[in-house]
């Protein structure tokens, strides 16, 4: 599944558009998406002004959120399991002090020290495209590891479906609290039924914090 993934976003995305088509489309996304109604994290920087440290952004693909990050954290680390995003990362923001981690979150929470106090993680879609049984050791260690930090998740969430399929992975509510269980979440996003049948009663995006 892991696999399925990272071939299918190198073919449709980092192999098909040139670096100028990147330099538009992230500036457009800083510009529009980082504080939209799935993500609000101008929103969850402004309820905890003092979490500046670190902010760590799992799946970073065309780099765009670090580099919007870099603007409130000292340190930021993007991790990618595609080396074609990560080329091209370092292509589009070279001299930014972003720290670009090839491989995938439950692997390089493993060997890389990453600071746990004073943290920002987050997703944009990420778990949306892959299997429980590989997030879950993701999220054990985020759950076991932070203190005084903030979660930012654009990830599906509903309050009774629960979809665990290639590429359409929907979690109840209940799921992720029990697996993020040290963290107090809250449930904002919107209902994303305006996008089509399949996602009635589903919504997307949520924060969290740990003392």
């Amino acid at each position: 599944m892991k696999n399925i993934s990272k071939i299918d976003h190198d073919n449709t995305m980092y192999l098909k558009h040139s670096l100028d088509f990147w330099v538009d489309h992230n500036k457009q996304h800083e510009e529009e998406a980082f504080n939209n109604e799935e993500l609000k994290i101008k929103t969850l920087l402004e309820k905890y002004p003092d979490i500046r440290n670190t902010a760590i952004d799992i799946g970073s693909g065309g780099g765009w959120m670090c580099n919007k990050l870099k603007e409130y954290f000292d340190v930021v680390y993007g991790i990618e399991p595609s080396k074609k995003a990560i080329d091209l990362c370092r292509e589009l923001y070279k001299g930014k002090k972003i720290k670009w981690v090839h491989g995938y979150s439950e692997d390089a929470f493993k060997v890389i020290n990453f600071p746990t106090k004073n943290v920002l993680i987050n997703t944009c879609s990420v778990f949306i495209h892959i299997d429980d049984e590989y997030i879950i050791p993701t999220l054990k260690w985020i759950n076991e590891n932070f203190n005084n930090s903030m979660l930012s998740f654009q990830e599906f969430w509903s309050d009774t479906i629960h979809i665990n399929k290639p590429l359409h992975n929907c979690r109840t509510k209940e799921w992720w609290c029990n697996h993020l269980s040290n963290w107090e979440l809250d449930f904002h996003g919107p209902d994303m039924s305006e996008h089509g049948s399949q996602y009635h009663n589903i919504s997307k995006g949520f924060h969290g914090y740990i003392k």
